[in-house]
């Protein structure tokens, strides 16, 4: 199970861009809690102690070849779906029932589900491929792989999650994509999915809440038209654009933000760090962390370019996914470009589960890294 020689193959340059961005995290997370904490930087601490355990649990999923990780698959997979039933069970923290609470730390097991269905995914989808020559584009197949994203998601979105399940469902559509999947039933997907967003738009303009939790179709509305509540939903937006556009080129300068130091950006330490970011150190900064995200994805699609097979090349595919959704959700948000949905920006953003999840994603970018093409 494990490989001995795994360090010497190590992908120097991904690390290297993880410690980079986790850097960045610390040092803003700091001047983020200074203010309202007057010295105590508790929440540094707590993710400093997260960094140590998230390295540990990256080396764990760096030398355990990821084809032992794939015999035990349908294992993982069922014991997430038990989580996920279980934590509905829960006291809902903020309105949703995604954690379990045990005092000094919490686990929030939807983050983990996206690590343990990229593996499953991966390894239903090469099964697949390999006892039948059309692959995923067999209808029956298709629909069975579609279930097993399917079911775990619709418990993520009763918690309510959108966030997350959004995060999985592109995690899934990567991964079809990179199986082959025949462009006739790209197209119909396609075809349905715009039908589908025209008509929930079409009832959360009309302040239908079908698909949605009130606060949820009010937090949409607000993206459409912030005007619709200035002090309320669209706050939080309002309150980010204004931080990122008063930090100009440069920034205010660490500890300096107005918004920032004045508790006036919501969620400052996790969902609207990079608004923090782009008020205190400026344009040119926001620059460089989005490009050191734009080089880790690069280096996750090499990594999967080069794997040793299919199921490689998946597992490295949906790891990419899951970082770029984040990314590309999380800086939107912040900018007003989509609706908030409470999804961190990674290695950057306070939080445990969100870090360690992404960790263990490196993990496994590393592991895929170990064993290329010979």
């Amino acid at each position: 199970m494990l490989d001995k020689k795994i360090f010497g193959k190590f992908d120097l340059i991904t690390i290297l861009i993880v410690l980079m961005l986790i850097a960045i995290g610390i040092v803003i997370l700091i001047s983020a809690t200074q203010a309202y904490l007057s010295g105590d930087y508790s929440e540094a601490r707590k993710q400093v102690l997260w960094i140590i355990a998230g390295f540990v649990i990256m080396t764990a999923m760096s030398v355990i070849d990821y084809e032992a990780l794939g015999l035990y698959s349908f294992h993982l997979y069922i014991t997430i779906m038990v989580l996920l039933i279980a934590v509905l069970f829960t006291t809902p923290i903020n309105g949703a029932s995604s954690w379990f609470d045990f005092g000094a730390f919490s686990i929030q097991p939807s983050e983990l589900a996206k690590i343990i269905l990229i593996i499953s995914l991966a390894k239903h989808i090469e099964r697949i491929i390999s006892k039948d020559e059309l692959g995923i584009n067999k209808p029956k197949s298709l629909i069975v792989l579609l279930l097993h994203a399917g079911l775990p998601i619709l418990l993520i979105l009763n918690q309510p999650d959108f966030g997350t399940a959004m995060v999985i469902m592109a995690i899934l559509v990567s991964m079809i994509f990179i199986a082959n999947i025949n462009y006739k039933f790209i197209g119909s997907i396609a075809a349905i999915a715009i039908m589908g967003i025209a008509i929930i738009r079409y009832l959360i303009m009309k302040g239908n809440n079908l698909f949605f939790m009130p606060h949820q179709v009010q937090r949409i509305r607000v993206f459409f038209d912030p005007s619709l509540d200035p002090l309320g939903s669209g706050y939080n937006v309002l309150q980010s654009q204004l931080a990122i556009g008063s930090g100009g080129l440069t920034g205010m300068g660490l500890f300096r933000g107005t918004q920032t130091q004045l508790g006036n950006i919501p969620s400052k330490t996790t969902d609207f760090i990079f608004s923090v970011i782009g008020e205190e150190l400026g344009f040119v900064v926001c620059a460089i962390v989005v490009m050191l995200f734009v080089l880790l994805l690069w280096r996750g699609i090499h990594i999967a370019k080069n794997a040793r097979d299919i199921y490689g090349t998946l597992i490295a595919t949906g790891v990419t996914a899951m970082i770029a959704t984040h990314v590309i959700v999380n800086v939107g948000m912040t900018i007003g470009l989509v609706p908030v949905t409470g999804i961190p920006l990674p290695f950057i953003s306070y939080g445990g589960s969100s870090l360690l999840t992404n960790m263990m994603g490196i993990g496994l970018l590393m592991n895929v890294a170990s064993k290329v093409k010979k």
